[in-house]
């Protein structure tokens, strides 16, 4: 039976953006080459007998709940353009994640933005409805945030060569999955301003963890006083409070709110405009869609409306 997909539009697109990026510098900056690889990325995980996909739910960051930024006033505020590409170049760059938002819906996938919700929010939001309706979902992503619902849903993992995680297959360079929210915890995300626990990097992390066999914070507090007091043992003792932030700020399955508005858009029927999706081919001069065979080019975007 087919199950449902949420796409974690940025975390995709950005993907696209960025591999594309040079080549778009190269023939005059005009960047269109993420979102036509977005709708070859789109096509090959919808293909996948793994996902094995059904309705088709894209969310799109707008920005971090207030409380994040409670939490952690430094949250996404650090964040720079990559060495290769100039702070405007990177912003126009980015125009692109606009423009997905109006071509997607053409193939029949459902796009949402909430305010004050990042993509992440609402995914899992998406998942806890779906996980009430007894239906387990697939998420796609290149986020390891998103490794905290693999009780509930199976991720479709955007790395180089991307792989399904599930309780059945979890990566085996991890600690056991009921103990990744508490990794996460612990060893932060430097790149979202989220610090985490100074000096505890993952192989720290990893140590403790398969030591302590702690699940929650309180395990990890009761076992700590028995092992080899060594300095990241002791700091990770000492930092219980940002660890109890973190461990809030990274929790997706209530942050976003009543979801009320977001369940009748999974309930609401989607319907893939062919005529539409051309047009906006030939806007973006995607040649090779729009004078090619475009009726095989879409077969997998109606599978998953059949």
């Amino acid at each position: 039976m087919s199950r449902p997909v949420l796409i974690d539009a940025n975390s995709l697109l950005m993907r696209c953006i960025m591999a594309s990026a040079l080549e778009d510098l190269s023939v005059g900056g005009v960047f269109t080459g993420g979102l036509y690889a977005s709708l070859n990325s789109l096509r090959d995980v919808l293909s996948q007998e793994e996902v094995d996909a059904g309705r088709v739910y894209a969310f799109f960051d707008h920005s971090p709940p207030p409380f994040r930024r409670a939490l952690f006033p430094n949250y996404k505020l650090g964040r720079v353009a990559p060495r290769m590409l100039d702070p405007e170049t990177y912003e126009r760059a980015k125009e692109q994640i606009r423009h997905a938002f109006a071509l997607w819906p053409t193939l029949g996938i459902a796009c949402m933005r909430y305010v004050e919700r990042e993509a992440d929010d609402a995914i899992g939001a998406a998942v806890m409805e779906f996980s009430a309706r007894k239906i387990r979902p697939v998420i796609v992503s290149g986020d390891r945030d998103m490794f905290q619902f693999a009780d509930v849903a199976d991720i479709w993992f955007l790395s180089k060569e991307p792989y399904l995680v599930c309780p059945d297959d979890w990566p085996t360079d991890l600690c056991p999955r009921d103990q990744y929210r508490l990794f996460r915890a612990l060893v932060g995300d430097a790149s979202d301003g989220l610090t985490g626990v100074k000096g505890c990097g993952p192989a720290g992390a990893l140590k403790i963890l398969a030591e302590t066999k702690a699940t929650t914070l309180d395990e990890l507090r009761q076992a700590l006083p028995k092992l080899k007091q060594s300095h990241v043992v002791q700091q990770v003792a000492a930092s219980a409070e940002v660890i109890e932030r973190m461990l809030k700020v990274m929790d997706l399955r209530k942050s976003f709110g009543n979801r009320r508005g977001l369940v009748e858009r999974l309930d609401t029927p989607a319907t893939l405009d062919q005529r539409a999706f051309v047009a906006q081919c030939k806007q973006w001069s995607f040649k090779s869609i729009y004078l090619g065979d475009v009726q095989s080019f879409l077969v997998p975007f109606r599978r998953c409306l059949a």
